[in-house]
């Protein structure tokens, strides 16, 4: 049984903390892949060690699509500025116009709800804005998905006009295509929709990091190596929170084999057998 200064140990160890990763462009996915792996221990349980393999397989799969897309020149031809300043002004706009409605008086109804949507959307600010081009899109996907929620997004609606949001959606989607990880251009070859691949890379991260917090609970003695496992998760979530606190200030470098240093051939670790 974990003694009381274990028990305090796993406080931190929440599932909770891990039910989602960080915002993540593919080379970013990739690199926070490639640095998980290198940091899982020699000692983690065979559960852990098979959430590693899927995880590992995934990371591949992705590469594999990413060097796809650069072979069949998604990313080449097309000038992504134009994109990129569309998507910039629409979100702009929406920011404007909550903040202008959130500086009348908090007794208005509407000023009251629009201070509260602008810090669920932009708890940064629009910071993001400045960010490499397929981190933009990454955090304006996380900021969509928030306004697919029914409730918020007819609210948002109701402030900024639906017209607005319209523009918003086609921007982002302009921006994905341009950018090659939604859709192929027209007359383009072929080539994978990077989003998910994306997607399946965060979803065998969560089912890893779930499985790592599960065996530091059964057995107090792995605590160590769980939390060296984690590390790469927990100082990319802590750099991406200070420069989210930064408020447009410098952008805070990301930690070491968490960045986007990487390339669709940068080697993946192998993971033993479980």
């Amino acid at each position: 049984m974990a003694t009381a200064n274990n028990n305090n140990t796993l406080q931190d160890l929440e599932p909770t903390r891990y039910l989602r990763t960080p915002i993540l462009d593919v080379p970013g996915g990739v690199a926070l892949g490639i640095a998980l792996l290198t940091a899982a221990g020699k000692d983690l349980p065979a559960a852990a060690k098979r959430a590693a393999k899927v995880l590992r397989q995934a990371v591949v799969a992705l590469q594999g699509d990413w060097a796809a897309q650069r072979t069949a020149g998604l990313t080449t031809e097309e000038d992504k500025r134009p994109a990129d300043q569309r998507l910039d002004r629409v979100w702009a706009a929406v920011g404007a116009r909550l903040q202008t409605l959130a500086d009348l008086p908090q007794t208005i109804a509407e000023a009251k709800q629009a201070t509260q949507l602008y810090a669920r959307l932009f708890p940064d600010g629009l910071a993001f804005l400045r960010l490499p081009y397929e981190r933009q899109w990454a955090e304006s996907e996380q900021r969509l998905k928030q306004l697919a929620d029914e409730e918020m997004g007819a609210a948002v609606e109701e402030l900024v006009g639906e017209f607005v949001l319209t523009e918003l959606r086609d921007a982002h989607a302009n921006y994905g295509r341009v950018l090659g990880i939604t859709d192929a251009k027209p007359g383009a070859a072929v080539a994978p929709n990077l989003l998910e691949g994306l997607r399946v890379v965060q979803q065998a991260m969560t089912s890893y990091a779930l499985q790592l917090i599960a065996a530091a609970h059964a057995d107090a003695e792995l605590v160590a190596s769980v939390r060296r496992a984690l590390r790469p998760l927990d100082d990319l979530r802590e750099a991406q929170a200070r420069r989210a606190g930064a408020r447009g200030g410098d952008a805070v470098t990301e930690p070491a084999g968490a960045g986007s240093v990487v390339t669709p051939t940068t080697p993946v670790p192998a993971m033993d057998d479980a």
